[in-house]
């Protein structure tokens, strides 16, 4: 009975440890996506848009 315990004790502190580690690397996917995305725009202005054929007239200052 003792073992039967402990062994479900374990398991449930494994799942707990696999969503801490999820919860983690989410956290770290979305910082570098934002360091990546900030890094992209930085030192670039973007004047103009795009015409009705869709044409990027875009021009980087």
């Amino acid at each position: 009975m003792f073992n039967t315990q402990a062994s479900r004790l374990n398991d449930i502190s494994n799942v707990g440890s696999q969503y801490d580690s999820m919860a983690l690397n989410q956290q770290n996917t979305g910082s570098s996506l934002a360091e990546a995305l900030l890094n992209m725009t930085m030192g670039s202005t973007n004047v103009g848009n795009t015409n009705s054929s869709g044409a990027d007239l875009s021009t980087r200052i």
